[in-house]
């Protein structure tokens, strides 16, 4: 089961591919309510249904889990980062966070949680025929022009050969 951060959803959104997004992760994903709130807050994607189970997570449980991963050396996650990690580390409702912010991904390393981003989640789609590798390559292509960073060594077909 995967968790999806706010990066991931962007991504997918900012290119008009929410719906691919829930066709590859079918009904193995959740989203924490902090992510849907962040998602929301960007006018462009205020109005956009995010089509996955939103998980609800008590303010006062995310700031005491804000408090312990900072009493770790961890500050600067936002509250849908750690509303991933927490839906991973605490309410076992996921076992791998989808996120593409580097200081999540670093804490994830850190304390073994699996994670994987939006290359991961185009290359799943190649694998499961939802599209094409040429497809998926340009969908990235198209993510980067709205300004996902990635290293351009990078690419689904390399994604995926690391899937297989």
């Amino acid at each position: 089961m995967f968790v999806i951060d706010t990066t991931v959803l962007s991504n997918f959104a900012a290119v008009q591919k929410i719906d691919t997004l829930v066709r590859i992760l079918k009904d193995e994903a959740v989203v924490p309510e902090p992510v849907v709130n962040e998602f929301h807050d960007c006018r462009r994607f205020s109005r956009l249904e995010i089509g996955f189970p939103v998980v609800q997570i008590m303010r006062e449980d995310l700031e005491l889990f804000a408090d312990s991963v900072s009493s770790f050396g961890f500050s600067g996650l936002g509250k849908g980062e750690l509303s991933c990690i927490f839906t991973v580390s605490i309410k076992n409702l996921a076992d791998t966070v989808l996120t593409d912010d580097n200081l999540a991904r670093k804490y994830c390393r850190k304390y073994k949680i699996e994670f994987h981003g939006s290359v991961y989640i185009l290359a799943l789609g190649v694998r499961e025929r939802v599209h094409s590798l040429s497809e998926a390559e340009k969908l990235l292509s198209e993510m980067k022009c709205y300004g996902f960073w990635l290293k351009d060594r990078i690419s689904v077909q390399e994604a995926l050969r690391l899937l297989c």
